[in-house]
């Protein structure tokens, strides 16, 4: 910050960096969510973890106004919550669900690193996270 104003490129490259890393920790703990899932066994911190990461790219997304993100991370948490309070289990569907919608939080991540316009949040998936 010089004289008071905000370089908008550091600012947009640290939400590139952050939400890149924050993906990277997402994409993780749902393939231990899948493993879990595939043994019959629940992964309470995966699950909490994905919860975390998520919740987290909401926060940056809204602060710079990426609102098909924070609809994709607000919706996808409503499937994570119902995950932890069973434990940490999830259901093939719900892991499913998540890999879709932390593709479409990337494709949406994706475009705002290209300057273009962010498409808006896939309609069925979030009616089907929700």
């Amino acid at each position: 910050m010089t004289g008071g104003v905000i370089d908008l490129k550091q600012f947009l490259s640290g939400f590139l960096s952050e939400t890149s890393e924050l993906l990277r920790t997402a994409n993780v703990n749902l393939l231990l969510l899948e493993s879990a899932t595939t043994k019959g066994s629940p992964n309470a911190r995966a699950v909490r973890e994905l919860y975390r990461a998520l919740h987290t790219i909401k926060g940056l997304s809204a602060m710079v106004g990426v609102e098909p993100i924070v609809d994709l991370a607000h919706a996808m948490e409503t499937v994570l919550r119902v995950a932890d309070r069973g434990s940490g289990q999830m259901s093939q569907e719900a892991i499913e669900l998540s890999r879709k919608g932390v593709k479409a939080i990337e494709d949406r991540i994706d475009a705002v690193a290209k300057h273009k316009e962010v498409p808006r949040a896939p309609a069925h998936l979030l009616e089907a996270l929700g």
